[in-house]
C-alpha cells in the first residue's frame, strides 16, 4: 500500500502488484476478482482505448495496473506530459524568435 504520497504513477502500481503477487499474498478468490476487475476496466473502454491499454500490458499485469494504463493514456496533463510541453515550448519560443 502506498501511504503518504502526493501523486501514484504507473510504476508505483507495477512495484506493488508485483510485490503481492511475488509474495504469493492472494489467494484464488482475490485472483478472480482481479480478473473480473481487470476485465470490467478493458469492456468498458471505446476499442480503440481498450486497444491502446492491452497492447501496453502484460499477461500478469493486475487490474489497477489496467486503471492507471488507461489512466496515464487519457491524462493530458500529466508531469511527463507537462515537462514535454514546456520543453517544446521553449524550443518553439527560442526557433522562432528572431
Amino acid at each position: 500500500m502506498v501511504l503518504f504520497h502526493d501523486r501514484v504513477t504507473l510504476d508505483h502500481v507495477r512495484k506493488f502488484w508485483a510485490t503481492l503477487t511475488k509474495a504469493k499474498t492472494l489467494d484464488v478468490y482475490d485472483l478472480s476478482n482481479n480478473n473480473a476487475a481487470k476485465l470490467f476496466i478493458l469492456k468498458s473502454l471505446d476499442k480503440d482505448l481498450q486497444s491502446e491499454v492491452q497492447l501496453r500490458m502484460d499477461p500478469d499485469d493486475g487490474a489497477a495496473v489496467a486503471w492507471m494504463r488507461m489512466r496515464c493514456l487519457i491524462q493530458a496533463n500529466s508531469v511527463q506530459t507537462y515537462m514535454q510541453m514546456k520543453a517544446d515550448r521553449s524550443f518553439n519560443t527560442t526557433q522562432h524568435s528572431s
